[in-house]
């Protein structure tokens, strides 16, 4: 604060004289001295408000970066890195090398299950849990009064127009359809209905009656079948609406659907907003559900994954022609293909807004339903590459409905293979050998660069090799190493490789360039399987297993494998592991290379990449280059605190909020598995995760409370685990979010049975969301109401003098409760 000596008020002397003008002078000079003063006041509190953002944007960094530290301790293997990998490369591998010979008796698949000690992971949701957390996330959505809520805040309601092509759908799943549309909380939709000449006479009958009883219900019959595009194309003509939504004449959409689409083009510039989706199987239950990436260009160009809930802005949809005649079956594939060639603004609702209705006759329940579908897929993928002028072919994958978009080389030009190195001759041997007998593609150089070998065979291999070596006896920083000989090459394209991997397939380089010729694409990752099969790297998440991890890990590696088959797809992510990475050169020139200085062993590849993002470039998987990878074999593992904690620092809000990843999906490694732990769409912002103990256990007429900071806006929900309890408690839990603990207003409360709470696990309590809760400290407190016995909460380990201790009866106890924070991400 400033010196207030200059502007302050001094005495004011009347001369005893009386004189009026004197008066009137001093009068004068005490308004201009006021003024000063008033200018110094704003000034003032205008410097305060400013250091008061300062200070809660600090709060918040710090916060974020605790948060994701947090989640690093936490983890399992967190606490195993740090020995794991010596005593793996000293002790394990020897043994398991010695006892080799006899476990040859062993099946191919036991064998990889022993060396890896490792279980095959289970990738398919188990129907009977995924029901329960179904039920549960409906109970939160499915309000009809919040939903009117907030239909009257909404400033502009736009006209939905849902198109739905009928053909003799079974007289229950049409009225179940109908019934979805009809049972919407947002008003605002028209139902554009083009029937196909139906044989079925129950079909006219339940349309005309429908139409009757709501005029938003429009109907055509044609007199003739003209198929899927035809008829889908007479619907287009009978809607007004600004944006249009597709739906099968056998299956439904939540009651919010509209109302979330909606309130995501009254929030953003939005062209196309598509959701997530599940199936309805034959005795009415959900299953099957497939949680999606944002935007995804290039997995678009593999499958069809926007699918459904799409919604259309429809001028845009006219402007193209509309449903295109001779890909029926493809036809909603192929409009997203023309569409997304006029426009980028893609946004993507977290939630299932959906369900697919399994039968025998549909794709939903039977991918052998509609085999034309498939040919038709592919004809719209070799129609778009050529409108978009890109030279190529198009595959068909081994699984149906997935695709190779094969790229021909238009700037192929020497690659600039670099591989650190250190000791380990072995390693470096196989993995030169494998590039040299199995690269298709031979405009391409090798630089090894020699971090300080000792062992008298690897010198020797170094002095003998025809390979540029390159030589850097400083200490081991990964970054530099790269840097160093990226700055001393010259070919159009950098291959960073790790010394322990080998070559599978013979197009691995060519697949690379093939998308690192692009403009658009900044850096291109590989397909990294362990020697015994199963996946090391097929893409990297952010967020997963605490700051990032490798997707899909531990998954088999053959093809048709892992979460909707992604692994085998082509498909972006937001980074890839420089254990195989291409670049430009001139694109790693002009973002400077790796970070030296504060990343040089761990989370300088995704950097890289998160940098190259920042930019506006694509970062692309693609699993037709495939290497065998032994991971850190030459170096084992090594994770440094400082980095950690820069990495999260710098790219925090990032790390919270994967674009590539879904939330509704865990951050536990592997990954790709549904977070039954919260409802839909919901992110971390912040945690108490690890463990120290636990509080004194709390009776009926207790209560314990919390303080915390939100970190994002649409504060949603709140997360506290319990303890183990050997028997349920019966009464009730009541959860009040305040703004202090002096507060008696709630600005949430909800109510719940004692006997739902699991325990030893994490139970959340969800609200409607708070959109103004970014940088916001709030209290919440938990009171037990007539409960048959005590129950107990658990401690955090982690100290925090910014929120402070735990409240026991609205007074400070001892230790942090452990405690999760949630944010609800509407869309993205």
């Amino acid at each position: 604060m400033g010196n207030n000596a200059d502007t302050a008020i001094k005495p004011l002397r009347v001369t005893e004289s009386g004189d009026p003008s004197a008066s009137a002078d001093a009068l004068s000079k005490l308004e201009t001295e006021l003024a000063a003063l008033r200018a110094a006041h704003s000034k003032q509190s205008v410097e305060l408000e400013a250091m008061k953002a300062h200070l809660a944007n600090v709060t918040i960094a710090l916060i974020q970066k605790e948060t994701q530290l947090n989640r690093i301790t936490s983890t399992l293997g967190w606490r195993l890195m740090t020995w794991y990998g010596p005593i793996k490369y000293r002790c394990v591998l020897p043994i398991y090398r010695w006892l080799k010979n006899p476990l040859r008796g062993r099946t191919a698949e036991e064998e990889t299950r022993f060396a890896l000690q490792a279980p095959e992971r289970q990738l398919e949701i188990k129907d009977d849990t995924y029901q329960a957390w179904a039920r549960w996330c409906e109970q939160i959505r499915y309000d009809p009064e919040r939903a009117r809520r907030r239909i009257a805040r909404m400033e502009s309601r736009p006209l939905i127009s849902l198109l739905m092509p009928v053909y003799n759908p079974e007289r229950e799943h049409l009225t179940k359809a109908l019934d979805s549309v009809i049972n919407q909380y947002y008003p605002d939709w028209e139902l554009c209905i083009a029937d196909d000449a139906s044989r079925e006479p129950h079909v006219r009958v339940v349309l005309e009656d429908y139409a009757s009883r709501d005029d938003r219900i429009k109907v055509v019959f044609r007199r003739t079948n003209g198929g899927i595009s035809a008829a889908s194309n007479e619907a287009l003509a009978l809607a007004s609406g600004s944006f249009i939504g597709l739906l099968d004449h056998d299956d439904e959409i939540t009651p919010d659907a509209m109302l979330q689409v909606a309130s995501v083009i009254a929030q953003a510039d939005a062209d196309l907003i598509y959701s997530d989706e599940d199936k309805i199987d034959s005795l009415g239950q959900r299953c099957e559900a497939f949680f999606k990436p944002a935007w995804s260009p290039d997995l678009l160009l593999s499958c069809n994954y926007i699918s459904h809930f799409g919604v259309y802005r429809k001028n845009i949809v006219d402007d193209i022609g509309g449903f295109r005649e001779g890909v029926e079956g493809s036809q909603d594939y192929d409009l997203a293909l023309r569409f997304t060639e006029r426009t980028d603004k893609v946004f993507h609702i977290p939630a299932v807004l959906y369900h697919w209705r399994k039968s025998g006759a549909s794709a939903a329940g039977n991918h052998q339903a509609k085999p034309y579908a498939y040919e038709a897929s592919a004809k719209s993928l070799a129609d778009a590459l050529r409108r978009r002028g890109i030279p190529g072919i198009v595959e068909n994958s081994q699984f149906r409905g997935f695709y190779r978009v094969k790229r021909f080389l238009s700037s192929p030009g020497k690659v600039s293979i670099i591989i650190p190195t250190r000791d380990r001759l072995s390693l470096l041997h196989a993995c030169i050998m494998s590039i040299e007998s199995k690269t298709e593609y031979r405009d391409f150089e090798i630089i090894i660069v020699d971090n300080g070998s000792q062992n008298p065979a690897t010198l020797d291999y170094l002095k003998r090799t025809r390979h540029t070596v390159i030589r850097d006896n400083r200490p081991f920083n990964f970054s530099r190493l790269n840097n160093t000989a990226a700055g001393m090459v010259d070919g159009e394209y950098l291959l960073l490789l790790n010394n322990d991997t080998e070559v599978i397939s013979s197009e691995w380089l060519s697949a690379m360039i093939e998308h690192a010729q692009r403009p658009e694409v900044g850096a291109v990752g590989a397909k990294l399987i362990y020697p015994q099969g199963l996946i090391q790297h097929a893409g990297v998440i952010l967020g997963l297993g605490g700051v990032a991890d490798h997707s899909q890990k531990l998954v088999e590696g053959r093809e048709g494998t892992g979460y909707s088959n992604f692994p085998n797809v082509v498909r972006n992510y937001t980074a890839v592991t420089a254990a195989c990475m291409m670049i430009r050169r001139s694109l790693y020139d002009e973002v400077g290379g790796m970070n030296e200085e504060d990343l040089p062993v761990a989370f300088n590849d995704v950097d890289l990449c998160l940098r190259l993002r920042r930019l506006g470039y694509l970062i692309v998987y693609t699993p037709y280059a495939t290497l065998y990878h032994k991971e850190s074999a030459s170096r084992g593992f090594d994770v440094n605190e400082r980095e950690v904690s820069y990495f999260s620092g710098a790219w925090g809000s990032d790390i919270i909020g994967d674009p590539y990843y879904n939330p509704n999906l865990t951050l536990t490694n592997p990954g790709f598995s549904v977070d039954f732990s919260k409802p839909e769409a919901l992110y971390c912002t912040y945690s108490h995760d690890l463990m120290s103990g636990v509080v004194s256990k709390v009776k009926s007429g207790d209560c314990i409370g919390q303080y915390f900071f939100a970190g994002q806006n649409h504060l949603s929900a709140i997360g506290v685990r319990f303890a183990t309890n050997h028997k349920r408690c019966s009464g009730k839990l009541r959860f009040h979010l305040r703004a202090s603990h002096e507060s008696t207003e709630d600005l949430a409360f909800m109510e719940v049975d004692a006997s739902e709470v699991p325990g030893g696990e994490f139970y959340t309590f969800p609200f409607e969301p708070m959109p103004e809760s970014r940088g916001e400290m709030f209290y919440f407190f938990i009171e037990f109401r007539d409960t048959s016995g005590p129950l107990t909460l658990y401690k955090s380990s982690v100290t925090n003098d910014v929120v402070g201790p735990h409240f026991r009866g609205h007074l400070p106890g001892e230790g942090t409760l452990t405690l999760r924070v949630f944010c609800h991400g509407q869309f993205r």
